[in-house]
């Protein structure tokens, strides 16, 4: 190809996402195609609550591209702008969306929310190098005994769960109850696996060709692209990715 070279970030591309799906009645989720994270294709999913008290809060946001922007506008034009996204996890792949989601032009305003252990690797950088916007609150342990309405969150209650996943890593993970809706929102806590690949790992040969090489029972092995495949593929992704031997975990106060 010729020309002068691009930079890293103008070769970075993003998946597809899946139109705002309603689950409940002012609840959506937005289905992103999947970030290859350790050489596994893994969805991320959004969750958007029109709150009663005006405005959207969103918990776990994707990627802001302008097809992610194009599908939000109309729940902003409806329900007003965003009132506060939350970032509810440590790993990677959200945190890595979570600043650019919250710097994009429906959030401006909105209140920014994290866990209080957020990291990274190799080098401990400040969070302004992650891409966070410039005000960060912290989220208390738990919301018992808070008056969260002072904090324009009196429709949610909230528990912070972190634990010690390994000697140079805490697992951290913030579930909010919407009590209006009874919603609860989780993100790496409780996961719901299928026997088949979700319709989106199939939207892109890309996608697929991860789902057929880790199908494979040897490294020269050549697998048929069939739908058996896909499914010995994603089966086998599923129990890596969701396989955290939770007995090794300590739980910290």
């Amino acid at each position: 190809m010729s020309g002068a070279p691009r930079s890293a970030a103008s070769q970075v591309t993003y998946p597809p996402l899946d139109v705002p799906k309603a689950v409940a009645d002012g609840v959506w989720l937005v289905n992103s195609g999947p970030m290859n994270v350790y050489g596994m294709p893994m969805p991320i999913r959004m969750t958007v609550i029109a709150m009663e008290s005006g405005g959207l809060f969103v918990y776990a946001p994707v990627a802001p591209t302008k097809e992610c922007i194009a599908l939000f506008q109309p729940l902003v034009d409806k329900y007003g702008p965003v009132r506060h996204v939350v970032l509810p996890s440590v790993a990677p792949e959200h945190k890595v969306l979570a600043g650019p989601f919250a710097r994009a032009a429906p959030c401006r305003g909105a209140t920014f929310w994290t866990t209080d252990k957020q990291y990274s690797f190799p080098v401990n950088l400040p969070e302004t190098f992650l891409g966070f916007p410039g005000e960060v609150r912290r989220l208390p342990p738990s919301s018992r005994g808070l008056d969260l309405r002072e904090l324009g969150l009196g429709e949610f209650e909230f528990e912070v769960l972190t634990a010690k996943a390994s000697k140079e890593s805490v697992y951290q993970e913030a579930a909010f109850f919407h009590k209006p809706t009874k919603s609860l929102l989780l993100c790496d806590a409780v996961v719901s696996t299928g026997i088949d690949p979700p319709e989106i790992l199939l939207s892109e040969p890309e996608y697929r060709r991860a789902l057929l090489y880790h199908a494979r029972d040897d490294p020269l092995e050549k697998v048929e692209d069939t739908p058996e495949t896909w499914r010995k593929g994603w089966q086998r992704i599923a129990l890596f990715t969701n396989f955290f031997m939770p007995g090794s975990l300590v739980a910290l106060d």
